[in-house]
């Protein structure tokens, strides 16, 4: 990889150029959950998308990154589970690749409290085409993934390419 001024370029598969692809995702607003039931995390806001890659917003194609460069890729996620009545008690984030859980980053018991932050990270293989996205799931009365305030600082989805692994 070379850098010029701010931008950092890779030589792709084929020998060309482009910029590495990389995002970082936030949601806007507290999301409705069914307790125990696994749910795609919403993210409406990008901070930034290199790549074009990574799709905001609620519909079954978006808040999730395709892969248009096969290689691995590092993923970071963080989500807060909250509860009306301060009763959360389990709770679990997972990375998704093509529908399907690969990887689960964590899985906790809780003592019963109000709100509780998940956090992350997993080198994933993926080919042309593959899509990740972010999934957790609330255990407690009146679950949601809980973004609003102070607590869209504790919820992000980023990802970077790391490289084809040829090198």
């Amino acid at each position: 990889a070379a850098a010029a001024g701010n931008a950092v370029t890779v030589t792709i598969p084929g020998g060309a150029a482009g910029t590495v692809p990389k995002f970082s995702a936030t949601p806007n607003a507290p999301q409705a959950l069914v307790s125990g039931t696994p749910a795609k995390v919403i993210f409406q806001v990008e901070q930034f998308d290199t790549n074009g890659d990574f799709v905001p917003g609620a519909g079954a194609t978006q808040s999730r990154f395709t892969a248009t460069i096969a290689g691995f890729y590092e993923f970071n996620g963080t989500i807060r589970g909250a509860s009306g009545s301060s009763n959360l008690t389990d709770m679990s984030a997972s990375f998704f690749v093509n529908g399907v859980e690969l990887v689960r980053f964590a899985s906790v018991k809780c003592p019963a409290v109000a709100a509780y932050a998940c956090s992350g990270s997993a080198l994933i293989s993926l080919g042309i085409g593959d899509f990740v996205e972010l999934f957790g799931n609330v255990i407690a009365t009146g679950p949601q993934f809980d973004f609003s305030g102070s607590a869209g600082a504790q919820c992000f989805f980023s990802g970077v390419f790391q490289g084809t692994g040829n090198n």
